[in-house]
């Protein structure tokens, strides 16, 4: 024998784990073969062993598929039902009961129902874990000491689960709301300002201090009757007496027992009435003495808060005059008064059973709460015996304990005072109620629902919300009812809070209600045993609020201001209207002035515009008082988008664009008037912006084709005007012009017209001949004629001018100047003509393009222009007041 099989034999003698394992698979395939295992078959069944250990794993596989091929049906069918039980395994049924609970404590109970929906074995072994399912209803509220479902039994938690469960989604999908109203009796109206709920009964109190008792099983008022004063909150007892508070300071206490089944009782009633019986009162007022039991006396403000005990037969009131009082309930005396308080007193509670002491031997005490914005104040009665009767009342002057509202009891200067939330509530030795802080700049208004254990004296829980609250309406051992501020009909405003889970499970929308006083008086709870958790049974309860009267007047309200507004709004608007079009329907006129020339030239022929029309005329940049263009660098970054160069008029247009339309804006369409380079600049913005420009007035017009290349007025302006225009940039840089204007060696521009222009304008151009600035935009101008000229060429090929728009009139006179040789006038008096539009001539004239040479024939053309355009849009002519020269920088 070989080698390796000497090491087969070797491990068969001394077995280990993978050859054991081989023997036992070799037997129990020798069993299957229905013969016992034979020394030569274990050696076959070995040795091949030994070589498919061998193999690789491509190997392997193949001859794992030969031996299937090769395989009976039989030994298919064996395969067939072992490699599952080999490969895959279930640990739910494999691993221990103990281990798979705490496996699925982790599981939510959602997910769990669907896991008992995935086989019988699954639901049997998941419905058996009891302290799996108590966990998960501990976790949504439940509880089980009530209830019809056997909890004993096999998957009663998990029934206990589910139904609490269908009732939540039913909660959820808001399926567990229903709304009743509630209607006043038709005779009796005004607002509901106070409700409570007791059983089977509801009282409300209108605002015309009425009361009403409602039997909520039949929804039916079975009785009314009016009381002597106004009703600010109210407690009663189901079918014995009401206790009111009321504005001025006082208590009263009223029968409202049923006089139907006790005859002996009508009949002291009715007593009652014919001795109260007055002609000079109405009958409810007779019934209100009839039933008046007690009046309490008095505070020194109105009545907030109002609670009482029959058992300990004591009343206790809060006010707004910051105390609180303490009342025989049988008698109406007054036993004591707890005057340290630091706001109104908004909440009072008086809760038997109950003690502050931590010892658990120590016997149950009675306890005073009192609310007010800042703080709750826990008093502790005495235990006394019963034979005492309210004797432990008179002797309460201080607080046993003083909880604080907000965060910190007295806030630092600077912050904010926390928003006060109305309702508290004391659940065995735990006092809830919220605090809230107002929102700052980083973080919207939260709100927390605190309970504060009185028995340890610490914050118990704290759960925070994401919604402002109007009022912690209700709580229990696991729920919460929330009453968020009212934003509109579509969102919900009423909130259940799971405490184990810290959660909204539920929302709904009530209407709005106004807080009739600090506690919202005319709110109610109904049934609130559900919120110690849910039995599998289907909830009853619910939140009671006076609305319905309060939402009509607010309707009759809005319909009043709805009217007041539609009498108010077309006047108004009649105004606003009148002012828009006073504003867009004058007429803007605009003003350029020939080339190298500041505004002074216009100043004859406005005031005979501004007569009649809006007239605005401007300096180009560099010329006059402007400011120079900026450099090329700084205007392409504070100016995207405007890149033609400065000079030119490209850059003129673009500059009196954002001029009109974003520095200053005036009114358009414009009408636009340019002289000589004015001209130029003039066509090119109606080329651009067409909507901005109704007419075009082209006084003494210099065109593009006037400008072509080798035409005499080029040749003119570059061979004879650029070099004199370049000197004078010289000689006000040095300071030559100064000099030679003081000795009268030279003349400034328009002291021709020194007499119609006045001196103030002839000394403005001495000082800009003087100014290098003036006197470099005048050259910069004349030598940039050609790329202006250019400009308007590529404007007429890529923007034409729309058909009739703008209307455009030429003015010229006989010839253009007559110093000139007769070339350049006759050229230009040729591109005037070629300039399309209305040619207006003013006869035996010379220098038209100079305005304040003909002044008054100027003024009456762009006038006539101006009227026509009123004409068109059907505007009224309208004296406007002269506006003054105004030199502004584009």
């Amino acid at each position: 024998m070989s080698s390796s099989d000497s090491s087969i034999t070797h491990d068969r003698d001394q077995p280990a784990a993978g050859g054991g394992s081989e023997t036992l698979r070799s037997a129990a395939t020798a069993r299957l073969l229905g013969a016992e295992p034979g020394a030569e078959f274990a050696q076959f069944v070995d040795t091949t062993l030994a070589r498919y250990t061998e193999l690789n794993d491509q190997q392997q596989t193949a001859f794992l598929e030969s031996l299937i091929a090769h395989s009976q049906p039989r030994q298919r069918w064996y395969m067939l039902h072992r490699l599952p039980s080999l490969l895959l395994r279930d640990f739910l049924t494999l691993l221990p009961a103990e281990i798979v609970e705490h496996m699925l404590s982790y599981v939510d109970g959602a997910s769990l129902l669907r896991c008992c929906q995935v086989c019988h074995a699954w639901n049997r072994i998941i419905s058996g874990l009891p302290a799996l399912w108590r966990q998960k209803c501990h976790l949504l509220g439940t509880r089980t000491d009530l209830g019809s479902i056997d909890l004993e039994a096999v998957g009663g938690w998990k029934e206990l689960f589910l139904c609490t469960q269908r009732t939540l989604w039913r909660m959820k999908t808001r399926q567990a709301f229903e709304k009743v109203s509630l209607k006043l009796p038709a005779e009796h109206g005004g607002k509901v300002i106070a409700l409570d709920h007791h059983g089977d009964q509801l009282v409300a109190a209108s605002e015309l201090s009425q009361l009403f008792v409602w039997r909520l099983s039949e929804e039916q008022c079975v009785l009314t009757f009016s009381v002597f004063l106004h009703i600010s909150c109210l407690k009663f007892t189901q079918g014995k007496f009401v206790v009111c508070g009321h504005y001025n300071g006082q208590l009263s206490s009223y029968d409202i027992s049923d006089t139907a089944g006790d005859p002996e009782r009508a009949e002291r009633l009715q007593e009652r009435l014919r001795r109260a019986a007055s002609p000079d009162e109405p009958e409810e007022r007779s019934e209100a003495a009839a039933r008046l039991l007690r009046r309490f006396w008095v505070h020194s403000g109105p009545v907030f808060c109002l609670d009482y005990s029959e058992e300990l037969d004591i009343l206790v009131s809060g006010s707004a005059d910051n105390t609180v009082k303490i009342f025989s309930l049988s008698s109406g005396l007054l036993l004591n008064t707890l005057p340290r308080h630091s706001h109104w007193v908004v909440r009072v509670l008086l809760r038997t059973g109950l003690q502050l002491s931590p010892a658990a031997d120590a016997p149950p005490g009675r306890l005073l709460l009192t609310m007010t914005r800042d703080e709750i104040q826990v008093f502790e009665v005495e235990n006394c015996p019963p034979w005492l009767g309210a004797e432990p009342f008179k002797s309460l002057r201080t607080p046993r304990l003083t909880v604080p509202l907000a965060e910190t009891q007295r806030p630092q200067p600077g912050m904010h005072i926390p928003f006060f939330t109305p309702g508290c509530h004391l659940h065995g030795d735990l006092v809830t109620f919220v605090r809230q802080s107002p929102p700052t700049n980083n973080k919207i208004s939260t709100a927390s629902i605190v309970q504060y254990s009185l028995r340890h004296r610490s914050l118990s829980t704290r759960i925070v919300v994401s919604f402002k609250v109007k009022k912690l309406l209700a709580i229990g051992r696991r729920y919460a009812i929330l009453l968020a501020p009212y934003a509109q009909e579509s969102c919900p405003n009423l909130y259940f809070v799971n405490l184990n889970t810290k959660e909204v499970i539920a929302s709904e929308k009530v209407p709005h209600s106004r807080l009739s006083t600090p506690d919202a008086a005319q709110l109610a709870m109904g049934e609130l045993g559900w919120l110690d958790g849910f039995d599998g049974e289907p909830p009853e309860g619910g939140l009671i609020a006076a609305m319905g009267t309060e939402l009509s007047r607010e309707r009759c309200c809005r319909l009043l201001q709805y009217g007041l507004l539609a009498c108010l709004l077309p006047p108004l608007l009649n105004h606003a209207a009148l002012q828009t079009e006073r504003q867009h329907l004058r007429t803007q006129v605009v003003l350029d002035s020939p080339a190298g020339l500041s505004s002074d030239v216009w100043l004859a022929v406005l005031p005979r515009l501004s007569e009649l029309t809006r007239t605005c005329v401007f300096d180009r940049p560099g010329l006059g008082f402007s400011d120079r263009p900026m450099p090329p660098g700084e205007r392409d970054r504070q100016l995207p988008g405007l890149s033609p160069p400065a000079y030119t008029a490209g850059g003129t247009v673009a500059d009196l664009h954002r001029l009109l339309t974003q520095v200053a804006p005036q009114p358009l369409p414009l009408v636009y008037v340019g002289a000589g380079l004015g001209a130029l600049n003039a066509r090119l913005y109606a080329h651009l912006y067409p909507s901005e420009v109704s007419d075009l007035v082209l006084v003494a017009p210099m065109t593009e084709e006037l400008l072509a290349d080798g035409g005499p007025w080029l040749r003119h302006v570059h061979g004879r005007l650029l070099a004199p225009l370049q000197t004078l940039h010289v000689a006000a840089a040095t300071g030559l012009t100064r000099l030679m204007l003081m000795f009268g060696l030279m003349e400034a521009p328009l002291s021709e017209a020194a007499e119609l222009l006045g001196e103030e304008a002839v000394n403005r151009q001495k000082h800009l001949m003087c100014h290098p600035r003036h006197a470099s935009t005048v050259v910069d101008e004349h030598h940039f004629l050609n790329e202006t000229a250019a400009q308007l060429r590529q404007a007429g090929l890529l923007r034409p001018l729309p058909t009739g728009r703008p209307t455009v009139t030429v003015i010229t006179g006989d010839r253009h100047d007559g110093s000139l040789p007769a070339a350049l006038n006759d050229a230009w008096a040729a591109a005037a003509r070629a300039a399309g539009g209305k040619l207006e001539t003013i006869a035996d004239a010379d220098g038209v393009a100079l305005p304040y040479l003909r002044p008054e024939q100027l003024a009456a053309k762009i006038r006539r222009v101006a009227h026509e355009r009123r004409t068109r849009l059907g505007q009224r002519d309208e004296p406007v007041a002269a506006e003054g020269q105004s030199a502004v920088s584009a």
